[in-house]
């Protein structure tokens, strides 16, 4: 994963803009030779990369991890697969960054189903028979599948990407550009990896349930927001060679309409993240004392889900408009004070200082400097609108989600008497909790005429059926 992010980091971030660009203002053959070059070159690089993890993966792993070499020795062949996984994962986003960027949303999506059916069916059929390495396994076939997609429907419509080892202009632009950005994404990783590292130091059992809470806070993310990002993305990069002020409005847009939906669900996180973590994982080898550690830091992970998304946008905005030399410069002295924090944090708190460092700084210094940027770029960007959203709605969730929080805990000690197994009351309990908060929300945001409910109404019935509501991109 550490090596393909620093492939794919270019492909989504500053690959498209430039194809875009040459598709609209140039010509559909120019952007397709750059595809080409950009494919060829990429794939030479990480098939390098990825023959010197298959011939030496045990020094690989040894350097990168605190894992000793025995452990390593002992899961070699399970090793050896992430070097196929590493090139196949490279070549399939960007095939589906390409295909996103000529406008065709639909197929990608379609085609990522594919790929979770084939990888569910490797791991309920091989797992009796290759237990760990089934996943691996499922995953290379699962991407070599969805590869195999994607190339034929480019061909279909007449879109194809081909072997070109020419270096024209425009790959050259791409390095230009990216390098700044692949530098910052180096210490990204680092400060990513420091945590890991970190937790993997503390009393056993640690580094678990770190990681699920990890894959808990970002699960949001996954579902609900990396989807819009991709045609965000794409989006932006349209609009800003249309219009620079439909690039501003599509921004506030999208912000306001990300804070509506996703600080009433960071909010409910927090509130239940216990019943949560419960549901999810207390069962077989997770103790009591792993859910406890898990809980606490998805707790304080939950206050940067909002603002992680917040975050991914607005270095959405910076990779259209070209502007990767000063932010990665306070990118990646951001990712440096992440390091320090964590590393000062887990020595005073333990456990607690591995989510307390990525909170801390996000939301002292990532906030606050990428939002400088934003309205130094969007020229006349009006912040207020920002700002009372965000207040408006944190306001309100916490009204409701406060409220439920206080009936949910005054009913559940009686319901988990009635000799119940624990994970279904809990799982009755959160369901109707989030089912009742929604639903509160929602007659909240119609019955005070907000913005931002108003616009996702309008998207529902003009997807299902025509409406007669009127609204503008943003007010």
């Amino acid at each position: 994963m550490v090596c393909s992010g620093l492939f794919t980091i270019l492909i989504i971030s500053v690959f498209p803009p430039i194809l875009i660009r040459l598709r609209t203002r140039v010509s559909l053959q120019e952007s397709l030779q750059f595809a080409s070059s950009t494919f060829t070159w990429l794939m030479i690089i990480t098939l390098s990369l990825a023959l010197i993890i298959f011939l030496f993966p045990v020094e690989v792993f040894l350097r990168i991890s605190k894992y000793n070499t025995s452990v390593l020795t002992v899961n070699k062949p399970l090793l050896l697969f992430f070097s196929f996984i590493l090139i196949i994962n490279v070549a399939v986003e960007f095939m589906r960054v390409f295909v996103q960027s000529m406008g065709q949303f639909t197929v990608t999506a379609v085609v990522a189903l594919v790929q979770s059916f084939i990888l569910i069916l490797c791991l309920l059929t091989l797992s009796g028979k290759l237990h760990v390495e089934s996943m691996a396994l499922g995953t290379f076939l699962s991407l070599l599948v969805q590869f195999i997609l994607l190339v034929c429907y480019c061909y279909l419509k007449n879109i194809p990407i081909r072997i070109s080892f020419t270096l024209n202009t425009h790959v050259f632009e791409l390095l230009r550009v990216g390098l700044p950005l692949w530098i910052g994404h180096w210490i990204t990783l680092a400060a990513i990896y420091y945590a890991d590292y970190a937790a993997s130091g503390l009393q056993g059992g640690a580094l678990t349930a770190v990681t699920f809470s990890q894959k808990v806070y970002i699960l949001p993310m996954l579902i609900l927001f990396n989807p819009l990002l991709e045609i965000i993305n794409t989006r932006f990069s349209e609009s800003y060679h249309l219009k620079k002020d439909l690039l501003r409005n599509h921004y506030l847009t999208v912000t306001r309409v990300l804070f509506y939906i996703l600080i009433p669900l960071s909010i409910f996180i927090f509130l239940f993240r216990w019943e949560i973590v419960h549901i999810l994982f207390v069962r077989g080898a997770f103790t009591d004392r792993d859910a406890v550690i898990t809980a606490n830091c998805l707790g304080i992970y939950s206050f940067i889900i909002a603002s992680s998304c917040f975050l991914q946008i607005n270095a959405r905005i910076m990779f259209t408009l070209q502007k990767t030399g000063w932010t990665t410069v306070f990118g990646t002295f951001g990712f440096f004070l992440t390091i320090a924090a964590t590393h000062y944090f887990v020595q005073w708190f333990g456990y607690w200082g591995i989510p307390m460092g990525k909170v801390v700084v996000e939301l002292l210094y990532f906030v606050p400097y990428t939002t400088m940027f934003m309205h130094l770029y969007l020229r006349k960007l009006p912040l207020n609108d920002i700002i009372i959203p965000f207040i408006r709605t944190s306001i309100l969730s916490l009204l409701i989600g406060g409220t439920l929080y206080i009936a949910v805990h005054l009913a559940l000690p009686h319901a988990l008497t009635l000799g119940i197994p624990h994970n279904i009351v809990y799982l009755i309990f959160l369901i109707g909790a989030g089912s009742t908060s929604a639903v509160s929300y929602m007659y909240c945001g119609k019955l005070f005429k907000l913005y931002e409910y108003e616009y996702i109404e309008y998207l529902l019935k003009s997807r299902f059926k025509k409406s007669n509501i009127k609204i503008e991109i943003i007010q």
